[in-house]
């Protein structure tokens, strides 16, 4: 089930957020991720330690059935890096074939070419 309410993710991406919940909290306004409230309420507490991975690969799901407690690492291991899901690097350049660099042993880690060399050529010249 997708969260169709407020999302934390980047304004001109707002399909890369979690679905968020706001409330009151006696005289603080809170919000809480809304894929883990929604765990705690109809299953129960997260285990020590431990972080939902969405089984499904949807942030904005919030289905008891498609989270599973891992540990951060594993989250991170089983999950798409956030900047590879973009199409273009943070300065507008765009991720082709040609243009993009993975360092050996890191092909999650992705980067720009361009940017790449214009920071070797700042370097360069300082």
């Amino acid at each position: 089930m997708v969260w169709t309410g407020a999302l934390n993710g980047p304004k001109d991406k707002p399909q890369y957020g979690y679905g968020i919940i706001g409330f009151q909290d006696g005289d603080r306004y809170r919000k809480v991720m809304t894929h883990r409230t929604m765990y705690l309420w109809l299953v129960g507490p997260i285990p020590e330690g431990l972080v939902l991975d969405h089984l499904c690969r949807v942030r904005q799901c919030w289905l008891p059935d498609h989270l599973e407690p891992v540990t951060s690492a594993e989250n991170t291991r089983r999950g798409v890096p956030f900047r590879s899901l973009n199409e273009v690097c943070r300065n507008g350049h765009p991720y082709t074939l040609e243009n993009t660099y993975a360092p050996p042993g890191q092909p999650q880690r992705r980067q720009c070419r361009v940017c790449r060399r214009e920071a070797d050529a700042r370097r360069r010249a300082a």
